[in-house]
């Protein structure tokens, strides 16, 4: 009898050390796995805004270039009438000093737009007129000045001819600079474009901004 109650109260003991063993091994799993971080919610990812930056100093406005272009326009050809206006046959120096404005300043808007001075489409066109005027005024010079003693005015079919085509293709190179402007600026702010982009951290692939440009 008592040999029986013996083994009857090791087989309880042995019985209650797994049960004890078995419990324990639950609980320490059940922790594990609520402190995984892979098995947490995952976050909604941000909704990020697609748009060219509008208050940068990289932004150029279509319109200021285009208003730029204008004005040096108007600026050369007002100075070259008020040189005509001066006096009796004109100033000379200030009409020559509207001349150059005229050639150069319907250029600024694209200078502005693209950050650079450069020769553009419309001022070849323009230097191409000056160039034209030159002539004009050279053929009138030779043909009414003799031994140093010019005959007045200085003009004759001849350079008349080429004084006009000179002037319309001076105005044809301001026209193209003052159309092209804006769109100019449009391109360089095109280049400035942002866009949402995946990125790679420490861990892992995460959602990130990343700015694209074109150069």
């Amino acid at each position: 009898m008592i040999c029986q109650r013996r083994e009857r109260g090791l087989a309880g003991s042995v019985f209650l050390m797994r049960a004890t063993l078995v419990l324990s091994i639950l609980v320490l799993l059940s922790s594990s796995v609520a402190a995984q971080p892979a098995l947490t919610p995952l976050e909604a990812t941000p909704a990020f805004d697609y748009r060219t930056p509008t208050k940068s100093d990289e932004y150029k406005d279509p319109t200021t270039a285009t208003m730029l272009a204008i004005g040096g326009g108007a600026v050369g050809i007002g100075g070259i009438y008020l040189g005509y206006k001066m006096r009796e046959g004109g100033d000379t120096p200030v009409m020559m000093l509207g001349g150059l404005v005229a050639v150069l300043g319907p250029s600024m808007g694209d200078w502005w737009a693209s950050s650079s001075a450069r020769i553009t489409p419309g001022l070849g066109i323009r230097i191409a007129g000056a160039a034209i005027i030159g002539l004009g005024f050279a053929r009138s010079v030779d043909s009414a000045c003799v031994d140093n003693v010019c005959e007045a005015p200085l003009q004759n079919p001849h350079s008349d001819a080429l004084l006009g085509i000179g002037a319309v293709t001076v105005l044809g190179g301001m026209i193209y600079d003052i159309a092209t402007a804006g769109r100019t600026a449009e391109r360089h702010n095109s280049s400035l474009r942002m866009s949402p982009q995946v990125v790679q951290s420490t861990s892992g692939a995460a959602p990130g901004f990343g700015v694209s440009g074109r150069f």
